[in-house]
């Protein structure tokens, strides 16, 4: 059922998610953040789940609600998520919403990249999407279906120039997310994925601090001749948690910019 906006101005209708009860993974920084501040801002309850301690206070200063719960974990480590959408179930009174957002990413052809850059990046990306979904698809069932919603990227979908494991990663978690459309729509979860082009994050700074011209190259891959704000992915990820997209799982959607329509 569809609510009244708690947000300020005209606020589209999928963006009311009263009563919803959701866990963001990596929602300290970037696109993760975007998301919680966007999810929780049209109502739904909130815990994030990232590996980056959240000092006292840091949650209102980054336009959070002063009750969202945190947890810290490590996304890729079985124990450490497990206890943590466990203990997040506990502080919702339930599960019905999950966006995993948490990410990194290494450079490299593949013969440029090490074996430990290659395990960290699909340890974090691929794998620990895996281990979020799977300790919180039990919980989901549990409390009558729900949403989930999985960050790819761009380079997920089309081969760009030595991003080798991060592409695979990716690539990785648009196939994940068709397996579970497949596997779970019978229990009423619904799963679809957000494949954001360029998107001005501290990951995206952290190229640009070691290339000058990072950001118009990156802006120049795009029709629109732009990079992505935070903010309009957390607005795909919002819609494919709502009920405006009751009809919709399996999907892939890039949120890019037009880069790969070219």
């Amino acid at each position: 059922m569809l609510h009244e906006s708690q947000t300020t101005g005209a606020a589209p209708v999928f963006a009311h998610l009263n009563g919803r009860r959701a866990v963001v993974t990596g929602g300290m920084s970037g696109i993760g953040l975007a998301i919680a501040r966007s999810l929780s801002q049209a109502g739904a309850a909130l815990v994030i789940i990232d590996r980056t301690p959240a000092p006292a206070g840091r949650l209102r200063d980054l336009g959070l609600p002063p009750d969202t719960n945190f947890i810290k974990a490590d996304i890729a480590d079985e124990a450490q998520i497990a206890d943590a959408i466990r203990r997040a179930d506990e502080f919702l009174s339930g599960l019905d919403t999950l966006v995993t957002a948490a990410g990194i990413a290494r450079a490299g052809t593949t013969p440029e990249t090490s074996l430990s850059d290659l395990d960290a990046v699909v340890s974090v990306n691929l794998k620990g999407t895996f281990l979020t979904c799977r300790a919180a698809i039990p919980r989901m069932i549990s409390a009558g279906g729900g949403a989930i919603v999985t960050i790819a990227s761009e380079q997920g979908l089309v081969g760009v120039p030595a991003m080798a494991a991060y592409s695979a990663s990716k690539g990785g978690v648009v196939q994940l997310t068709r397996s579970l459309a497949v596997d779970h729509a019978r229990h009423g979860i619904r799963v679809n994925c957000v494949c954001p082009g360029p998107v001005l994050t501290p990951m995206l700074q952290a190229f640009a601090d070691s290339d000058a011209g990072a950001f118009a190259k990156e802006a120049a891959t795009t029709l629109l001749g732009r990079i992505g704000r935070p903010e309009e992915i957390a607005a795909a990820a919002r819609f494919f948690v709502s009920d405006a997209a009751s009809f919709i799982t399996g999907a892939i959607l890039a949120v890019d910019g037009g880069a790969t329509a070219h």
